[in-house]
């Protein structure tokens, strides 16, 4: 089998010569983390960290869930070298925690005209930003004491 690829934009379209037929598949990387030790792609077990790749249609939609691959593996599938899929993954993993902490959590169901900024507030006065949230304030500070429970937290409306 002979692997032939090309990247653009984070997606690695990778064309797979087998038996005679030329088929395009895309793969997607998703991330990079240690939750499983095992490559899915050659059977590898007792890995350090894996990366995710997600197999996408013709439309840019996932095939199926995403599997897991050694860097080694991973590398091969998509034509890159180890650092470039590692590099790729972990800045799949930033853009996800930016998006997470841009996302405005819905609390409770009265919604209102401005979403609320928590922040986590230093001992010297410093305020560190954690999260919008949407909804009544005093339900907003419940959910925010819930989720960091052993911070000084402020709520106030986003300007």
């Amino acid at each position: 089998m002979r692997l032939f690829g090309y990247a653009r934009c984070g997606v690695q379209r990778a064309f797979f010569y087998a038996k005679g037929t030329r088929t395009m598949r895309s793969l997607k990387v998703l991330g990079v983390n240690d939750d499983t030790d095992t490559c899915e792609v050659c059977g590898k077990t007792g890995l350090k960290r894996v990366v995710w790749l997600e197999r996408l249609d013709a439309d840019g939609n996932g095939e199926s869930g995403p599997f897991a691959a050694g860097v080694d593996c991973a590398g091969k599938l998509l034509a890159w070298s180890a650092m470039k899929v590692q590099r790729t993954a972990e800045a799949a993993d930033r853009a996800r925690t930016e998006a997470e902490r841009c996302k405005i959590h819905e609390i409770g169901d009265v919604r209102s005209v401005r979403p609320f900024v928590v922040e986590s507030v230093s001992s010297q006065g410093d305020p560190a930003f954690l999260a919008f949230a949407n909804g009544r304030k005093s339900a907003v500070e419940l959910w925010a004491q819930d989720r960091w429970p052993n911070a000084c937290l402020n709520v106030r409306p986003a300007r």
